[in-house]
């Protein structure tokens, strides 16, 4: 979708929230260890574009590799993130973690949308 008018730039982590231990434990078995998702939201709910940054334990140890995921119907959004991806250009190669990646997008003036407690 190419209407990103009124929505917010906001993200989600998962291992943040009340909801993503139960996730989590799913999404470990296929070696997911976190994931942020952030794109438009809109104030109904819905999203206008929205993507993940997930970290892949590749080997097996305490430094799990972040990686990517867009789907198709997201990637006008995608480039509307100009300022994130030079920012990630940046630290292209340096192991970032989840935290690193909130700190990004919070300096790109994305929103952090995360609930903590179960509403």
């Amino acid at each position: 979708m190419k209407d990103h008018i009124e929505d917010i730039k906001g993200f989600y982590h998962l291992s943040r929230s009340w909801y993503g231990e139960a996730n989590l434990i799913h999404m470990r078995k296929d070696g997911i260890m976190d994931s942020i998702t952030f794109g438009y939201y809109c104030s109904d709910g819905g999203t206008s574009g929205e993507m993940s940054m997930k970290w892949h334990n590749l080997r097996n140890n305490n430094c799990p590799s972040a990686r990517l995921e867009v789907f198709e119907d997201s990637f006008h959004a995608l480039g509307q993130f100009k300022d994130l991806i030079d920012k990630l250009a940046e630290v292209d190669s340096e192991e970032i973690q989840p935290k690193d990646f909130c700190d990004i997008l919070l300096s790109c003036g994305f929103k952090d949308l995360t609930q903590g407690k179960q509403p």
